[in-house]
């Protein structure tokens, strides 16, 4: 659970991938005590972040992504962190 507020904004235009990683998260939060205990990483999550575009979503517009911003990724990262550690750890890798 977040606790307190990030000091940057997230962009307007990009609030819905904040949305979408929220209900995301929200899904992987379920398993994470049982995946800690299984020592399991859980690819279903890595894929369904996959599948949402997230993953290229941060890519540049010129490679195909929509050029997301770091705040953004910062949001992300956060939010997964929040409610499934291993899965942000090795999203962002």
């Amino acid at each position: 659970m977040l606790t307190r507020r990030s000091p940057f904004a997230v962009p307007a235009a990009e609030q819905g991938w904040i949305d979408t990683v929220t209900a995301l998260a929200q899904d992987f939060a379920v398993t994470v005590a049982d995946d800690d205990r299984d020592a399991r990483l859980p690819i279903e999550h890595l894929r369904a972040l996959s599948d949402s575009g997230l993953d290229a979503a941060f890519l540049p517009r010129e490679h195909g992504g929509e050029g997301l911003s770091y705040v953004t990724l910062a949001h992300t990262v956060r939010i997964l962190a929040a409610h499934h550690p291993a899965v942000a750890t090795v999203w962002l890798m």
